[in-house]
């Protein structure tokens, strides 16, 4: 008796999908607290961070001015 190829994939019993999962993350370490200088910079950034949107937000806009940028689309290239 002949078995074609696909009939042994059909007489298998069916199988469970294969769900795929996230890897398991390690242990966090005991310390989780930052350093000083590290708690230092990320204070100073957000401080110059506040000032630079302070200065954007304040600055004025004249009524009726023309817009910083005007989207004008690029046809696309032809290929020959």
């Amino acid at each position: 008796m002949m078995l074609l190829p696909g009939a042994a994939l059909l007489a298998a019993a069916p199988s469970r999908a294969v769900t795929l999962r996230a890897a398991p993350r390690p242990a966090r370490s005991a310390r989780t607290t930052r350093s000083r200088a590290i708690e230092k910079g990320i204070a100073e950034q957000k401080a110059n961070l506040a000032k630079q949107l302070k200065t954007l937000r304040e600055f004025p806009l004249p009524s009726g001015s023309d817009p910083a940028f005007v989207f004008r689309p690029v046809a696309p290239r032809r290929m020959r």
